[in-house]
């Protein structure tokens, strides 16, 4: 007796649709996104502020 194929199964072409996500319907896009932009920024500025004190640890 054959074995059931595992893994995901050939099948035939997707349907014709927009794929893309609206992002009007997403909840917390634009929050996110913010929130992403002032964590990087203040890791940038933690970067700089840590290669300065760092430099001046070093020279003395």
């Amino acid at each position: 007796m054959p074995r059931a194929a595992r893994g995901r199964q050939a099948g035939g072409p997707l349907p014709v649709q927009d794929a893309a996500i609206p992002l009007d319907r997403v909840p917390y896009f634009r929050a996110d996104l913010r929130r992403i932009a002032i964590t990087a920024g203040l890791m940038f500025l933690l970067l700089i502020a840590g290669s300065i004190v760092l430099r001046g640890l070093l020279q003395a």
